[in-house]
């Protein structure tokens, strides 16, 4: 229901049809597709077949197989319905996942992330981290092998998604994603 529901609705056209993909179940010609994956120490995992993929069948998320790109259309389509513009996510819904749910507490995280010139997390919304007083939307989060962030203005029409092939890779991934945000990069 998930992936008729709401995956295709993004046209996920490089997440082979948006599948959640189970072990052994991603072909040669979606292995073309991703990035391989790296260690800590920028060391290849090994992953040359379709039976080497590392997967977490306890966490639905870790299972979504994307490209950059199509990490991308997930938060333009919000970015897009707060401007009130036709797409997969109603205006409504968008309104709801940028309205503060919890307030997320300052952290040595949270003072890493502002030294580097990006507005941390200040709250939650509705699975997106809120920041700069709501006025900017995103996610940081990766899994084993993959880092990614995405940081949109909810006003503007300005951000930058950022997906990376390295293990715990936010030293790479977040400098990356703050001079593209300092460049003010159109999305829309």
């Amino acid at each position: 229901m998930l992936r008729t529901a709401r995956i295709e609705d993004f046209a996920c056209a490089d997440s082979p049809g948006g599948e959640l993909f189970q072990a052994g179940s991603i072909s040669k010609a979606v292995t073309a597709l991703v990035a391989l994956l790296l260690v800590d120490d920028g060391a290849p995992l090994g992953m040359c077949d379709s039976t080497d993929w590392h997967v977490y069948s306890e966490a639905a998320a870790a299972r979504l197989w994307t490209t950059p790109v199509d990490l991308a259309r997930f938060p333009l389509s919000v970015q897009r319905a707060l401007a009130d513009r036709r797409g997969p996510v109603p205006p409504r819904v968008a309104s709801l996942m940028v309205e503060p749910q919890a307030e997320i507490p300052a952290s040595e995280d949270t003072d890493a992330i502002r030294s580097l010139g990006i507005a941390p997390p200040e709250a939650m919304g509705l699975g997106l981290f809120l920041a700069d007083g709501g006025r900017r939307f995103g996610h940081l989060g990766g899994n084993h092998g993959f880092t990614a962030a995405l940081d949109l203005s909810a006003v503007d029409g300005t951000g930058a998604v950022v997906m990376s092939d390295l293990d715990n890779g936010f030293e790479v991934v977040l400098p990356v994603l703050a001079e593209a945000l300092a460049d003010g990069i159109p999305t829309t």
